[in-house]
């Protein structure tokens, strides 16, 4: 190994206490919070159905423990205001959301 190489050494024990500290928890939540708040503000409104469906919440249950942020809507056209479709352009609420653009 070169001088001031790193070298990763995989520790699986590690791994399953990060995956399931409840610690965690708070600061999850506080960050989809914030997401769902920024698709809200950014989402577009005409009878504001879409707006008030926006919901997220941290699920500590994933496939193989994985704790995964979620954020949704159940209102039956979202797919469509998100990836849009053949004659109206996508608007991305919740893409804008979770990466930061706002415009």
């Amino acid at each position: 190994m070169a001088v001031g190489a790193m070298r990763f050494v995989y520790n699986p024990e590690c791994e399953l206490t990060l995956r399931y500290t409840p610690m965690l928890e708070p600061d999850l939540k506080s960050i989809i919070d914030e997401k769902v708040q920024i698709a809200k503000a950014i989402a577009p409104v005409d009878t504001g159905a879409f707006l008030d469906s926006i919901e997220g919440n941290v699920d500590f249950g994933g496939p193989g423990g994985e704790i995964r942020g979620l954020m949704w809507s159940d209102i039956r056209y979202a797919p469509y205001l998100e990836f849009g479709t053949f004659d109206t352009p996508t608007f991305a609420t919740f893409r804008r959301a979770l990466y930061g653009g706002t415009g």
